[in-house]
């Protein structure tokens, strides 16, 4: 059985000094994309390079708010993108926000929902619409769940989900408002 060379759950990365943006140029141009470290445990910022195509993949997988481990010379920082800026032409990534998660320490993310089953009112002739795919969540690292699954199959035309709706840990609070109509079948 052959093994990827592509973790989901750890990155590595190099230091880099902050440098002008002709050497982030030079960095991006080698497939290494310039990111920065930073969150409440640590005493100032470090700036670091990855790997392109890993760091791609492992978001593909991991999405924006799942913790995964960032190696950095002999450092290693439990991280979640916080933020990225994708050049607006080519739709690459440009930079990367890394935030160390510190436990008992709120944070906010974008939680992704998964609606489940065919709705009742689609079999009947209707339309799912879906609107909004992620909610707003502010809590705990250890209480942010992974995604938020939504059972649809009994969603009847003229009908909808609102954000209240949704089984939500009582440990993270609601940012987003809780009137949002999520999907609806028309």
């Amino acid at each position: 059985m052959a093994t990827s060379k592509w973790s989901t759950t750890e990155l590595v990365g190099q230091i880099r000094t902050l440098g002008t943006k002709s050497a982030n140029n030079k960095l991006r141009a080698e497939f290494r994309l310039p990111a920065v470290v930073y969150g409440p445990t640590l005493k100032e910022n470090v700036n670091v390079s990855i790997d392109y195509v890993a760091f791609e993949k492992l978001f593909a997988v991991n999405e924006r708010h799942i913790a995964f481990s960032l190696k950095v010379d002999s450092n290693s920082y439990n991280v979640f993108v916080r933020d990225y800026k994708i050049d607006p032409l080519s739709r690459r990534f440009i930079h990367i926000d890394f935030c160390v998660m510190a436990p008992k320490v709120e944070y906010t993310t974008l939680v992704p929902i998964e609606f489940l089953g065919n709705p009742v009112g689609v079999r009947e002739g209707g339309s799912l619409l879906t609107f909004v795919r992620k909610v707003l969540l502010r809590g705990t690292p250890e209480n942010m769940p992974i995604k938020i699954t939504y059972d649809i199959s009994g969603l009847q035309r003229k009908k909808n989900v609102i954000i209240r709706d949704l089984d939500i840990p009582k440990t993270c609070k609601i940012l987003t408002n809780k009137g949002t109509v999520l999907t609806e079948v028309k």
